[in-house]
C-alpha cells in the first residue's frame, strides 16, 4: 500500500485548483465575449438603421 506524503497530497490539490481555476477563467472569458458581440451587434444594428443616438442613451445608463 503507497501512502502519499504531504507533497504527493500537496499536488494533487493544487493540480485540481488549477484546473478549476482555468474552468472558471474560460468561462468568464466567453461571458464576457458574448457581451461584447450582443454590444457590437446592437450597435451595428442602430447604426444601419439610423437610431444610434438612442442607443448611446441606452449604453450609457
Amino acid at each position: 500500500m503507497h501512502r502519499l506524503d504531504a507533497n504527493e497530497v500537496d499536488a494533487i490539490y493544487s493540480e485540481e485548483a488549477v484546473s478549476e481555476l482555468v474552468e472558471l477563467s474560460n468561462a468568464m472569458a466567453e461571458l464576457g465575449l458574448a457581451s461584447y458581440r450582443t454590444i457590437y451587434d446592437k450597435h451595428v444594428t442602430a447604426v444601419r438603421s439610423g437610431a444610434s443616438n438612442g442607443l448611446r442613451l441606452d449604453l450609457a445608463k
